[in-house]
């Protein structure tokens, strides 16, 4: 799960605020989303270098139990020549033996963005929301296995439902 959550990019914040039971409510340290997560996620810093040959700073915000990851990352092209391209990101998600299901535009409080489903060859299902918000890309990640129980599918639905922009 790790490795297609790494090959991708987002964001997602820490602030712990009691959301529904089971579930903490994190906000992004720039005010920009929040989302309800099972608990507080792991914090990763990293960076990729685009087309263009800029570097871009990643830090992604992971929740992995092993059988279901739950990330939001943010790439942030502030100040980049980097061409921005929700088609570029969602052909991107479509490599190393991941089939697309589904691709569709979605708009989340204000913003466009796009909503795609994948599986790989293992049958792991993998869901991607994308948006770009000024030169910051924020994707919402979930991988989930084969056989998900209904416990792992309503986390993920309920990470998926809870996420929102609270800056337009």
């Amino acid at each position: 799960m790790k490795r297609y959550l790494a090959g991708a990019i987002i964001a997602l914040a820490v602030a712990t605020v009691p959301a529904s039971a089971g579930t903490v409510t994190f906000a992004d340290p720039d005010g920009a989303f929040t989302v309800e997560v099972p608990r507080a996620p792991t914090v990763a810093k990293t960076s990729t270098v685009a087309k263009s040959g800029d570097k871009i700073p990643i830090t992604s915000y992971t929740v992995d139990d092993g059988a279901v990851a739950l990330d939001v990352m943010v790439a942030d092209y502030t100040g980049t020549k980097a061409t921005l391209s929700l088609d570029g990101v969602v052909a991107g998600l479509a490599g190393d033996g991941r089939t697309m299901r589904s691709n569709k535009t979605v708009n989340l409080d204000g913003h466009e963005g796009r909503y795609a489903i994948l599986i790989d060859q293992s049958g792991t299902q993998f869901a991607d929301q994308a948006y770009f918000v000024g030169r910051r890309l924020y994707q919402v990640l979930c991988a989930l296995p084969k056989n998900a129980t209904d416990a792992q599918r309503q986390e993920v639905a309920r990470f998926n439902n809870t996420f929102h922009f609270t800056q337009k």
